[in-house]
């Protein structure tokens, strides 16, 4: 029995030192997950903080693109309305061909005029060289007449 007693103090004592082990390795357990657990909290907030910060900085971004293309947007509509006022000082195809066709006869008539005064330039001349060539010829036959008369 001796020896009976001496097993079970062997199994107890083991039994203790077994329950001591699992009851270290579940304090060890426990720290790990604990200190994980500590880490991946800790990961996670720097992971918000940090896509906090991607989006307020994107936001900003988007802001700032926004007024960009407000600003030009209002420049390219101030170019539109100050080409619509040009054109709308432009004169119309009508106007034009309706003054083009105005100048036209303009120049027609004063083509004629021209024409006209050229014509009568050329009469006038034509009258002055006949008036001038039958002057000479009755000056010659005065001439004549006289030169002959003072000689007899």
């Amino acid at each position: 029995m001796e020896e009976f007693e001496h097993l079970r103090m062997l199994i107890d004592e083991r039994t203790h030192r077994l329950d001591s082990n699992v009851q270290a390795l579940r304090s060890l357990l426990d720290e790990r997950y604990a200190t994980q657990t500590k880490a991946l909290d800790a990961a996670f907030a720097a992971a918000e903080r940090a896509v906090t910060t991607a989006l307020d900085s994107a936001e900003k971004a988007v802001n700032k693109a926004e007024v960009a293309a407000e600003r030009r947007f209002e420049s390219v509509n101030e170019f539109r309305a100050q080409l619509a006022d040009q054109a709308g000082s432009f004169i119309t195809r009508a106007e034009y061909d309706a003054k083009h066709e105005a100048l036209g006869k303009q120049v027609d008539d004063l083509v004629r005029v021209m024409e006209r005064g050229a014509g009568r330039a050329r009469g006038v001349s034509a009258v002055t060289a006949t008036l001038m060539t039958a002057g000479g010829l009755v000056v010659a036959i005065i001439v004549a007449v006289v030169t002959i008369i003072a000689s007899r």
